[in-house]
């Protein structure tokens, strides 16, 4: 190659470098003037269990549940009022696998949420118990519908007589994990009379038959003051999906919607739960994302072509073997960088939907301005690797709060951690498709000067 083709491949390289540090800027910003809803600003969480909202409920098989729920809220926090994001549990409305408000991909998403200033609550609701019957798992989708109301009524009512969890109700996102976020969809975007389910007589006179079982006479009663005249400024979706399609009406929402391709228990199209044919059908995202679009619902979407169901943690709902050998090989029950790019996802639609209401605390700009950027200076090995890579961290960022974070060609997160250690650091991507990624080394530090941007290529 001669020496006029080697300069013209340096300049497309340095130009591509100037692109990559300005598609990364907003991100560099973020980090020199952390934001609160945004960036994980709070090193502690504090956890409060096992929380009273309604009485002991009678199931409709005979048994009772107490209804409680677990708090998630940063911890030292001075605000008086704080967004509260409400995250209920998937588990196919059974008690068995005994999945509750505990279960970890609740967990993983409430502590990271917390982390960035938002409270969020954890509730358990009514299950049956037994064999898995039509009859049995749409009961028991309208019976935890009006447990999740009783939730609503409740909240509203500490709101106005204490506000011991000093909530924001009109900064409140209401969504789930599967079963979870079936409830958030179903119940809270769209049934708001008895009359939205005349498209089928069997749901509707199950709705009827649920709410008498409550002592409720009409049912109307509380759907047209659904959630106590609670709004949610916003819906989370993890893998969730529809009763029917009919159920679509025109609304003003927003919907989050995670979902994996290969989701064997709520099929990405359409199909029955778990693949059992004398479960109710169920209608996925491939089928009602465009479907809300046309309704007037905003929507944001990650779809993952080679995920499977609740995508934030490993597969083992749905191939064992492959969550096992993932598990054996990182360690870790989440698919960090899914967890860590919803995360992202999650907290930015919510802090878009409260009108971006952090103030930064410096001039980013000018601060950004004032960095040193240093490319390719890393002691990063092995790179190219398999996916697992040891960082070296500098001397100018040992033992100080620092961000690494991932970027694919286009710019998307794909994982991101923050550590303190003084020397290495090891992350495993093993769990990510083959190619170039960017990736980020900086300190919270506003004082520190020094940002690493490192190639990285997996093979």
């Amino acid at each position: 190659m001669n020496s006029k083709s080697t300069k013209y491949i340096d300049k497309l390289k340095g130009l591509a470098l100037i692109f990559i540090l300005s598609a990364f800027s907003n991100f560099l910003y973020a980090g020199d003037c952390p934001k609160r809803y945004i960036n994980p600003i709070f090193k502690e969480v504090q956890y409060s269990a096992a929380l009273k909202y309604g009485p002991y409920k009678k199931n409709t098989d005979g048994t009772h549940t107490w209804l409680i729920y677990d708090v998630y809220e940063p911890k030292n926090d001075t605000l008086s009022l704080r967004p509260v994001i409400i995250l209920i549990h998937g588990g196919s409305f059974t008690s068995f696998p005994p999945i509750d408000r505990k279960s970890p991909d609740i967990g993983g998403m409430a502590k990271a949420l917390a982390e960035r200033g938002y409270l969020v609550i954890s509730p358990d609701y009514r299950l049956f118990r037994g064999e898995q019957t039509f009859e049995k798992m749409a009961e028991t989708i309208f019976a935890a519908s009006l447990d999740i109301n009783e939730l609503f009524c409740y909240l509203k009512n500490d709101v106005e007589n204490g506000n011991q969890h000093k909530i924001d109700l009109n900064n409140l996102f209401f969504g789930g994990s599967s079963a979870g976020a079936i409830l958030a969809l179903n119940y809270g975007l769209f049934i708001d009379d008895i009359s939205d389910l005349d498209f089928n007589p069997i749901y509707k006179n199950i709705m009827l038959k649920v709410a008498a079982f409550d002592g409720i006479t009409d049912a109307n009663s509380i759907l047209h003051h659904k959630m106590c005249g609670i709004i949610p400024k916003g819906y989370l979706s993890i893998s969730g999906a529809l009763i029917d399609s009919n159920i679509i009406k025109p609304k003003i929402a927003s919907v989050y919607q995670l979902h994996g391709k290969m989701d064997l228990a709520l099929p990405y199209t359409t199909g029955y739960p778990l693949g059992n044919p004398a479960l109710p059908k169920l209608i996925g995202p491939g089928i009602f994302i465009d479907k809300f679009r046309a309704a007037g619902i905003t929507v944001e979407a990650d779809i993952y072509d080679d995920k499977f169901h609740v995508p934030v943690i490993l597969p083992f709902g749905d191939n064992i073997p492959l969550a096992i050998e993932l598990l054996l090989k990182t360690g870790d029950i989440y698919d960090r960088p899914v967890l860590d790019s919803t995360i992202y996802r999650i907290s930015h639609f919510c802090y878009d939907l409260m009108g971006k209401p952090s103030e930064q605390s410096c001039d980013s700009t000018l601060l950004f301005n004032k960095k040193n950027v240093l490319t390719n200076q890393l002691n990063l090995y092995p790179n190219p690797s398999n996916g697992i890579f040891n960082i070296e961290i500098p001397k100018s960022l040992s033992n100080k709060a620092n961000d690494i974070t991932i970027y694919d060609s286009n710019g998307k997160i794909i994982f991101n951690t923050q550590t303190n250690l003084e020397a290495n650091i090891k992350i495993n991507l093993s769990t990510i498709s083959k190619g170039m990624y960017w990736m980020i080394l900086k300190s919270t530090d506003i004082k520190v000067k020094e940002i690493y941007l490192q190639k990285v290529s997996i093979l």
